[in-house]
């Protein structure tokens, strides 16, 4: 057996233990040791006798002589083989072989006979790990551990020298031949194939089987290797990595491609003097070496192969922290990686480097990159060949396009993947579907696993817990200066306020009965009730209502007192059960206007055939006969199942258009997909509500719960009454109102996550574009009063964007209460933060602004309602799609400094 046999990790460490518990004669405490490592405690008294009978050579039947003496438990096997050699040098032997330690070795007999041994002695060991007997005579060999001084046999090895045919040559060598030995008489005799092929970038490797293994030390023998007769060797490239100090060429390093990262940085920090190589970590710079600003992170645990380095990259050492500048830069010379060539059939390497794309505070590299991939890029209706990466916070494609001098980047934020297919054919990919209307193949070059390597990276970043979302990694401390944390701009109770409640001669009060979200966990703490209705009156009322959603406050007129409320269905059911508490506030909002002739509007956002559907699941809708002055109509807005098959279809129309540029049906397919019809009743009725609250009747708004078409109806009408809602301040806190704290369910209406985890399934039946088509509605109200806006188209294709990619926190969650048990105030970064910083501001004004106070009246008529180019087309050449509608506007493709913006 050879040296290998047993761990010498543990003994080592015991041994230093043994040394530095000395007893007071100055030996080795080893009854404290042993009580150290809770083995029972022998007795140390007295050292035990060694015999050993000592052979020169193998082939000796024998011994030399016999070495007898007494040993002390903690001698290390080592020290005895030098005592017995020192010993028989006194003897008169002469030895021929320079390295006489590592030749010989200790053995315990397996008889007494001492002509076979079986265990050959560690010899990092401490004795007493072999449990020898105190007392008594430990017999022992020394010989030669290896059969060297044996007759030399001849062994016939297949050698292969010439990677391109294969071809194995049958040579013989002595098995005590050297491996330097062998290396030289391939280059002699096969000069030719093994040109340009020289160490130690090519390397001799032992195969048996596929697997190689490289034979590294050239001093070995052969038979020390434990080569033999039929054998195959190889000499081809080595998988390594050769280093070399950015300033100075003089200091180079060659590791094995599987030596994982943490070694390679403590081999170079121990070669350069640097201490503590634990607080160091390695980075690369792709393409930049000893320059640049470093883009990934690598793992300490990774072998070094994983992140595919290729020569003329950086490897910088810096601090964990990432901060300060590296303290070694390093430039790869070699990599072991197979390049790409035109005689594999494959894409060529882009030759010119393009730019990184700058990191975000908190987004950090995860995984290596993946090179030469090729993505098909629609509008440009070319396959572009780069790289992908991933962050904690999206994909990136970067490339860079020699025929146009530019750099090629496109990102997508891994929560606004909305599903990701696998494509198969002879280029393997995926195909990734985004939920701002942007599909992408991504096809793998290469045959080495790249599409299985991108399918894990995706499998593992896609619809991040809830936790795990970027919003939680991004925090720029300038946002946590005064005046300047978003998560301060909306107050509740200040809202109402602004719009006269508690004021005198208000009938509406402010009450706090849901401070602690009891009767009703996806309200908000603070609503606005009636002055003349109790808090004790509405515990009744919160049963009655789904989801304890009862009537409350959203807009006060201010020169009428009609009010526009808000709540979700009653919960009347087939029996028609009523509730006299409701009916009392139904009757208190009628009156709340301080006119007797006032009608009470009650607007149904659903077509009547849902509502009365619903009477069968314990919902439905409000009798007028049970109201005084009330008027019930519905508004025929379709539920979340149907927008969502709706978007669906209309996202297939715009890419079938773009594929045919001759399709002369294109606005007719998209009629027949009725989305802009679906817009155009939300437009329909949000109209009608703000023509009621102009004739001071109040109005009460719900759908089934009160949480998507309510809120759509709401808003919009809010945004026609009152200008305040129309500046960029005022427009953030109605989505703070109407939206966030009134609980639209963003994390399931975007598919964010899923219930409680991450969403792999890819059909989660709560996603709809209910916001979509509320900013849309927005949109419209733009383009028919291009002045009334202190924002700008921009700036809703940027607040759509964030609510796809979770950048901030603001839009994390589904109700108020989610958010604050979240602590996402705390944690997380608020999107008006970001909106109001005066840099972006200034890109999301309008410039012809001009604040008005009067009402906006919006056309809903179908010609007016036109799709929304800015938002679904941006991403299509605009050539590709020629045809317009009958009354239809310019092609509003996505704006310059919108791009720059998103970057």
């Amino acid at each position: 057996m050879d040296d290998e046999m047993m761990p010498v990790e543990e003994e080592i460490d015991v041994l230093a233990m043994a040394q530095s518990l000395k007893d007071e004669a100055g030996q080795p405490n080893m009854v404290r040791l042993y009580e150290i490592l809770g083995h029972d405690v022998p007795d140390f008294k007295t050292d035990f006798n060694v015999r050993i009978s000592i052979f020169l050579r193998p082939q000796d039947t024998k011994p030399f002589t016999e070495y007898r003496n007494r040993v002390h438990p903690s001698c290390v096997v080592q020290e005895v083989i030098n005592t017995c050699l020192a010993y028989i040098k006194r003897k008169g032997w002469q030895p021929k072989e320079a390295d006489v330690i590592n030749y010989f070795g200790l053995f315990i007999p397996s008889d007494d006979t001492m002509r076979e041994d079986e265990v050959m002695m560690n010899p990092k060991i401490v004795l007493w790990r072999f449990g020898f007997a105190r007392n008594s005579t430990v017999r022992l060999i020394l010989k030669p551990k290896r059969s060297r001084a044996e007759s030399h046999t001849t062994l016939n090895l297949k050698v292969c020298v010439d990677a391109q045919d294969a071809t194995y040559k049958n040579l013989n060598f002595y098995n005590v031949t050297p491996i330097s030995k062998v290396v030289q008489s391939l280059k002699t005799r096969y000069a030719k194939d093994m040109a340009g092929k020289e160490a130690p970038y090519y390397g001799l490797y032992l195969y048996r089987g596929k697997k190689g293994t490289f034979l590294e030390d050239l001093n070995k023998s052969l038979a020390d290797i434990g080569i033999i007769d039929g054998d195959v060797l190889h000499w081809k490239r080595r998988q390594t990595l050769e280093l070399q100090l950015d300033r100075d060429a003089s200091k180079k390093w060659f590791f094995p491609l599987d030596t994982p990262v943490f070694d390679l940085v403590s081999r170079i920090c121990t070669d350069l003097g640097i201490s503590g190589p634990q607080q160091y970590a390695a980075t690369r710079t792709h393409g930049k070496a000893g320059a640049g600003r470093s883009d990934l992170f690598l793992l300490d645990q990774n072998a070094i192969k994983t992140y595919r380095l290729s020569p003329g990259d950086g490897l910088n050492i810096q601090k964990r922290d990432a901060t300060g500048q590296p303290v070694v830069q390093l430039k790869v010379l070699w990599t072991g990686a197979d390049p790409v060539t035109a005689s594999m059939g494959l894409p060529p390497v882009v030759t010119k480097r393009y730019t990184p794309i700058p990191k975000k505070v908190g987004e950090v590299g995860l995984f290596q990159t993946v090179f030469d991939v090729s993505l098909w890029d629609g509008p440009r209706r070319r396959q572009i060949v780069g790289d992908l990466q991933f962050t904690n916070y999206r994909l990136i494609f970067s490339s860079f396009l020699d025929d146009e001098g530019t750099d090629y980047h496109v990102d997508i934020p891994l929560v606004s993947v909305n599903r990701f297919l696998t494509l198969g054919g002879k280029k393997h990919g995926v195909e990734i579907e985004c939920k701002d209307f942007r599909s992408f193949r991504i096809f793998c070059n290469r045959g080495d696993g790249s599409k299985r390597q991108i399918l894990d990276f995706l499998d593992k970043c896609l619809f991040p817990n809830r936790d795990k979302m970027f919003a939680f990694y991004f925090r720029d401390p300038k946002y946590q200066e005064a005046g300047r944390n978003g998560w301060t701009l909306f107050d509740h109770a200040a809202e109402l306020r602004r719009l006269g409640v508690g004021q005198s001669g208000c009938n509406w009060r402010i009450t706090r009965m849901n401070i602690d979200y009891k009767y009703s966990p996806t309200y908000p703490a603070v609503i606005a009730v009636p002055n003349s209705f109790t808090d004790d009156e509405l515990i009744p009322v919160f049963k009655h209502r789904s989801k304890g959603r009862i009537p409350a406050l959203s807009y006060l007129h201010q020169a009428n007192g009609a009010a526009i409320t808000r709540c979700s269905q009653p919960l009347v059911g087939i029996s028609g059960k009523s509730c006299a508490e409701d009916s009392k506030l139904i009757q208190c909002i009628r009156e709340s206007v301080g006119r007797a002739e006032a009608v009470l509007r009650l607007v149904d956002a659903r077509p009547k055939a849902n509502a009365v559907a619903n009477k069968a699941l314990g919902g439905g809708f409000e009798s007028t006969g049970g109201y005084q002055n009330c008027e019930l109509e519905f508004c025929d807005i379709d539920n979340i199942h149907v927008m969502r098959s709706s978007l669906s279809q209309l996202k297939a129309v715009i890419e079938l258009a773009y594929e045919n540029e001759s399709d002369s049906n294109f606005w007719a397919k998209v009629d027949s997909t009725q989305w802009l019809t679906h817009v155009q009743l939300v437009l329909r009725g949000a109209s009608r509500i703000v023509s009621y609250i102009e004739k001071g009747d109040p109005v009460v708004i719900h759908c089934s719960d009160g949480w998507d078409r309510t809120s759509q109806l709401s808003s919009v009408a809010m945004l026609c009454l009152d200008p305040y809602y129309r500046t960029i301040r005022g427009f953030s806190i109605l989505i703070e109102q109407e939206w966030l704290a009134f609980g639209h369910k963003f994390a399931q209406r975007i598919g964010h996550i899923g219930e409680d985890n991450c969403d792999k399934s890819f059909s989660d039946g709560e996603r709809a574009p209910i916001f979509l088509q509320f900013i849309e509605c927005v949109w419209h109200l733009q383009r028919q009063f291009p002045t009334a806006f202190e924002f700008n188209e921009v700036f809703l294709l940027a607040t759509l964007e964030h609510v796809f990619s979770c950048h901030f926190g603001t839009f994390l969650f589904t109700c108020e209460r989610e958010r604050k048990q979240a602590q996402l105030a705390l944690k997380t970064e608020s999107y008006w933060s970001w909106v109001l910083d005066d840099e972006n501001k200034a890109r999301f004004t309008n410039p012809l602004f001009t604040q008005t106070p009067s009402v906006l009246h919006l056309s809903a008529e179908p010609a007016d309602v036109i799709l929304w180019n800015g938002f679904y087309r941006r991403w299509y050449s605009t050539a590709a799609l020629t045809h317009r509608p009958v009354k239809g506007m310019p092609l509003s493709p996505m704006p310059a400094a919108m791009a720059k913006m998103l970057e």
